[in-house]
């Protein structure tokens, strides 16, 4: 059926124009919502599209191979899908999928007051990756000794630690600390 019957020259062009526009014949417009990597050396970002404009129904086609609408445990990097729609319009666009900040973790100490003394202190300031933070502290001098999961450590003999922090990514960093005897019996 020819609805443009009796139209002719740049009239008709535009009447098709329009036409395609209203039936939705026109560009693919992507939006992409990425959650990020956990950790480095994890694959568990992801990545969700929306699609509109051009005519459903859409295939996909990601630069890992995969002919799904949306990403699932991608790698951090760059990736590239192409959309195509029901009457062959294309488009291409550029994904990039970061990470979190890697966990970080400075521990400040205070010595024991006095030899043997158990008084010392371990406080860590954790940056990076994404809270809440979970606290691991051992002792290398008594591995029985148990430790409250907090940022910050009281009573400690002299001795060297160890404080192991995983952030709710699952991401885990450690850092060794050491508390020290009295300043005057290092002498």
């Amino acid at each position: 059926m020819n609805t443009m019957k009796g139209v002719s020259g740049w009239s008709a062009l535009v009447l098709t124009f329009l036409w395609s526009v209203t039936t939705g014949f026109g560009q693919i417009k992507v939006v992409t919502n990425v959650k990020p990597v956990g950790c480095e050396t994890h694959a568990n970002g992801s990545v969700t599209l929306g699609v509109t404009g051009g005519t459903s129904p859409y295939s996909f086609q990601w630069s890992d191979g995969s002919e799904a609408k949306d990403l699932e445990n991608a790698p951090r990097g760059t990736h590239w899908v192409t959309v195509t729609d029901a009457k062959g319009l294309v488009t291409r666009t550029e994904v990039v999928v970061g990470t979190y900040a890697p966990v970080l973790i400075r521990v400040s100490p205070q010595d024991a007051t006095a030899p043997r003394q158990a008084d010392g202190r371990l406080t860590a300031r954790v940056t990076g990756g994404r809270p809440p933070y979970r606290y691991h502290w051992i002792s290398f001098t008594n591995t029985e000794t148990r430790f409250p999961p907090a940022e910050t450590v009281h009573h400690l003999p002299e001795g060297n630690y160890l404080l192991v922090v995983q952030d709710a990514n699952g991401c885990s960093t450690a850092v060794k600390a050491r508390v020290n005897g009295p300043a005057s019996a290092r002498r």
